[in-house]
């Protein structure tokens, strides 16, 4: 009996590790099924988005960028959007070159004599440079521009490739031949990396057109049919050049997308002025004629047309461009130590005001710098901070940043490049610089009878600090009162 009962316990622990294991196995298989079935779905769903993809040219109308620019446009800006936009910079660009593509010119002996003293003497202006900016003004306005189209091969001489720097002869044949595309409109053509190149530009200008944040947005402060002013921010290069290929964003590159190229008037609204709009190429992207530091917000003048460069460019030769700096420095500013220092001249003082002016050499050429103090604050850490009013004169490198620390022996805060080394204040890091342009005027390059102007408001942070120095001083003037304990 008690055998009986022994087999059959062990036939049931036998029955019940069989529906055990089957079950187990039974749950793996639909788990498998399960997988299998949505890997099979997510496959279909890829190769309908795939075809979808390319069918589109490698563009999803739907998936919009929500830029954070409002009221400029750019509410729904797409990256289809702005592929067109590029595009057509591109077409007018291309529609519009004429006789400035190729231009061709045999220097005579004249030329030579007129360009020198009178002998011929003068040999640096008949440098290939200084030449082709006199006799092609139109397609090379500077001698930096000719500089360029010399190593890029599209200005020869005698069907020779030369330098910047060669002297010209009797009878020598100077050929311009620019059949260059413009790489800042130029989408490549593989839909893949077109759509890399449009939704990068379309993210930074999203990001820079925050009015959210405490820097200054990025937006376009005046335009017209040939000339834009556009706030550059802080933190951004105006204009790219071999080394930033590939490794950062510039204005230059977004500019397209923010301005809208030249359109030709009707009939009907056709009159003096629009004729001489008219009679105007346009460029194959916005150009920035001036450039700002990396480190500094301020607006930017920008041309849409090949003759509004031109005149940009010579209005910045001729000084007839105005520039309003403000900055905030680490220091007092007392009119008894001005005296003492031989840059400094034209001193003058009033109840609320001192002004005066900077004339030093910066990297060997002359320098010359207007500056109007505005007020001073103090502060616990740096002692005093005084807020300056800049007008420069020349354009030299740093010159301002230059002129503050090693003239007035008031560096800007957050100038790690010109502290001074006998400053026993340690300079201020990770905060910015605290320089800004605030306004820039100029006459119009084509309607000479009218000024533009266009300026930004200081930025948030420059407020912030000094309500911060102040509330920081009060406090600890109105608790060293307290007797002590």
């Amino acid at each position: 009996m008690a055998t009986n009962e022994r087999s059959s316990c062990t036939v049931e622990r036998q029955n019940r590790k069989f529906f055990s294991y089957d079950r187990s196995r039974f749950s793996w298989i639909v788990l498998s099924l399960l997988i299998a079935h949505g890997m099979l779905f997510s496959c279909t769903i890829l190769i309908i988005g795939a075809s979808a993809f390319s069918a589109t040219g490698g563009f999803c109308s739907t998936m919009r960028m929500k830029s954070k620019l409002n009221g400029n446009g750019y509410e729904f800006f797409s990256v289809q959007d702005a592929h067109e936009k590029f595009d057509a910079w591109r077409r007018n660009g291309n529609a519009c070159s004429n006789s400035n593509t190729i231009l061709e010119y045999i220097v005579r002996e004249e030329d030579l004599k007129n360009s020198g003293d009178g002998d011929g003497h003068n040999i640096r202006n008949n440098r290939v440079s200084h030449f082709a900016a006199r006799i092609f003004p139109d397609s090379l306005p500077t001698t930096n521009a000719a500089n360029v189209a010399c190593s890029q091969g599209s200005l020869t001489v005698n069907s020779n490739k030369v330098s910047g720097g060669k002297i010209l002869q009797n009878r020598d044949i100077l050929v311009y031949n620019n059949t260059r595309i413009d790489r800042r409109t130029a989408i490549p053509s593989d839909p893949h990396r077109a759509e890399r190149f449009c939704a990068s530009r379309l993210k930074l200008l999203q990001t820079l057109g925050n009015k959210n944040l405490t820097h200054s947005p990025l937006s376009v402060l005046y335009e017209d049919r040939c000339v834009a002013i556009v706030c550059k921010p802080a933190g951004i290069h105006t204009m790219s050049w071999s080394g930033s290929l590939g490794k950062s964003l510039c204005l230059d590159e977004i500019l397209p997308l923010m301005l809208t190229p030249p359109q030709a008037a009707s009939s009907k609204t056709k009159d003096k002025e629009n004729d001489i709009f008219e009679s105007d190429e346009t460029l194959p992207a916005p150009l920035p004629r001036h450039r700002l530091d990396n480190r500094v917000a301020g607006p930017i003048v920008v041309a849409k047309t090949r003759r509004a460069s031109v005149e940009i460019g010579r209005a910045f030769e001729e000084k007839t461009v105005t520039k309003d700096y403000r900055a905030i420095v680490v220091g007092a500013i007392k009119v008894n130590e001005l005296e003492k220092v031989d840059e400094i001249s034209n001193i003058t003082t009033t109840s609320s005001t001192l002004s005066f002016t900077i004339t030093s050499d910066v990297d060997g050429k002359p320098s010359e710098t207007d500056v109007e103090v505005l007020r001073s604050t103090p502060c616990n850490i740096n002692g005093v901070l005084t807020d300056l009013k800049l007008f420069p004169k020349t354009g030299r490198k740093h010159q301002l940043r230059i002129h503050c620390s090693n003239i007035l022996r008031t560096p800007i805060l957050g100038d790690d490049l010109y502290w001074n080394d006998d400053n026993e204040i340690s300079v201020r890091k990770r905060q910015g610089l605290y320089l800004y342009c605030k306004k820039v005027s100029l006459r119009h390059p084509l309607l000479r009878s009218t000024t533009i102007s266009a300026e930004i408001e200081e930025p948030l942070r420059f407020t912030r600090t000094r309500t911060k120095a102040r509330k920081g001083y009060e406090w600890s003037r109105a608790h060293a009162q307290i007797p002590a304990e």
